[in-house]
């Protein structure tokens, strides 16, 4: 799991458990992370969502399967095949 099993800095500090990137309603953490840049890792500083809870950091993931990225709303499980009540009834179960 990208938190660590919830002991990471991210998740301990700012329930984040996915290694999501970006604000949650302006919220989030600025932390120390590695990216492959041309398949080298370079070391970098990342903003993180940063949520109220354990809750609303799933609740953002669903979201996310429902209604697809910010960048790319095709990514969505609509788009993939299944209704809409069908795509909410499994994520947020």
């Amino acid at each position: 799991m990208e938190s660590g099993y919830g002991t990471s800095l991210l998740a301990s500090q700012g329930k984040n458990i996915f290694g999501t990137k970006g604000d949650f309603k302006g919220e989030s953490d600025i932390i120390q992370t590695i990216e492959y840049l041309t398949a080298v890792p370079v070391q970098v500083w990342n903003k993180f969502r940063k949520y109220p809870s354990w809750e609303e950091s799933l609740r953002d993931l669903a979201n996310l399967y429902v209604n697809g990225t910010s960048w790319n709303g095709s990514l969505n499980c609509q788009k993939k095949g299944f209704s809409l009540c069908s795509c909410k009834a499994y994520v947020l179960q």
